[in-house]
């Protein structure tokens, strides 16, 4: 699906800035203003956007083909609970171990189950996606109801929407609960999109697509505003933006985009932020001048790239339980 790669590449680069040390150039700083700016673009609308893929891709492979409840629970636990575990795992030994890290842990049985448990303030906080998917994939025999109603269908939509403001304190809570809560509506509405062709239709209408351009570039624009609905408004106009843009595609062209790493975008979730993390430590301590946008790039590029070539190398393997770890 094009959308995955789109997705997946903001998802990179917003992982991608580096730090402005001491040798930094005012030539590096400006570079990294950019990259800032990127990294406000990718956080108005990635993670939103991925959620809303979910919600489509499971009506489509999921509710729409009558799968049981307990082979697709079962399913998604091997393809996305396993990696959560040994990854959450993984980044909590290492943060044991090696000092300077952001959200350091504590070698404790308390601080070891918290990691699980509640992923948004473990050692690896990008889990939090992981969780909150399992989550409502586990809301599947609801959906087939809600979804044979269209009124039904509406209520529940206008109730995600009213989701999104309530005010939960912060957004971790078990199993990232809270997180899951607020981002409903686009698990739902990737439900929508998916089971009614009117409004996928609809959405690609040259129309539509500049109503969610304008909206979200004003949205954008006041960004700084701490409002929820102006959050709302910006995020779904960005993935209605995105998807609009993406159903104007010749097909053709589409089937070629983003096609050397669409395939691979929960491996490139996974393993992508320790490669980031690695190239960023690298220029921490070559600390070259002028180098910032080189770096850059190289970031991005390896954060897609070297998690492909670790997955097909796996692949290669053909060891059932290697390609478990990875949710391959």
């Amino acid at each position: 699906m094009l959308l995955q790669g789109w997705a997946m590449l903001w998802v990179v680069i917003g992982h991608s800035p580096l730090s402005v040390t001491a040798f930094a150039s005012s030539f590096d700083a400006d570079c990294h203003e950019c990259a800032l700016f990127l990294k406000k673009v990718a956080y108005s609308f990635h993670m939103p956007l991925f959620i809303m893929i979910s919600g489509y891709l499971f009506y489509i492979t999921r509710i729409d083909k009558g799968a049981s409840y307990r082979k697709t629970l079962t399913d998604k636990f091997k393809r996305l609970g396993i990696p959560y575990l040994f990854f959450t795992v993984f980044a909590f030994f290492l943060k044991v171990y090696v000092g300077g890290v952001e959200r350091p842990v504590t070698l404790s049985l308390k601080s070891f189950v918290s990691a699980f448990v509640r992923p948004f303030e473990g050692p690896l906080q990008e889990m939090w996606f992981v969780a909150v998917v399992l989550l409502y994939f586990s809301l599947l025999e609801v959906y087939r109801r809600i979804l044979k109603n269209n009124w039904l269908s509406l209520l529940c939509l206008c109730c995600a929407a009213g989701l999104f403001f309530i005010p939960v304190g912060d957004m971790s809570g078990v199993f990232a609960f809270n997180r899951a809560v607020h981002f409903f509506i686009f698990f739902f509405l990737g439900l929508l999109i998916a089971a009614n062709n009117c409004f996928e239709t609809a959405i690609k209408r040259p129309c539509c697509i500049a109503i969610c351009l304008i909206l979200y570039v004003a949205m954008f624009w006041v960004g700084g505003v701490e409002e929820d609905v102006v959050t709302l408004v910006m995020s779904l106009s960005g993935c209605l933006l995105c998807w609009g843009l993406a159903g104007k595609f010749d097909r053709n062209l589409s089937n070629n985009v983003f096609v050397s790493f669409r395939n691979y975008t929960y491996q490139i979730f996974l393993l992508g932020i320790f490669i980031q993390i690695g190239i960023k430590m690298i220029y921490n301590k070559l600390g070259m001048q002028g180098t910032y946008p080189y770096f850059y790039v190289l970031c991005v590029l390896s954060g897609i790239y070297i998690p492909v070539l670790v997955s097909k190398v796996i692949q290669r393997i053909d060891n059932k339980y290697l390609n478990m770890l990875i949710g391959l």
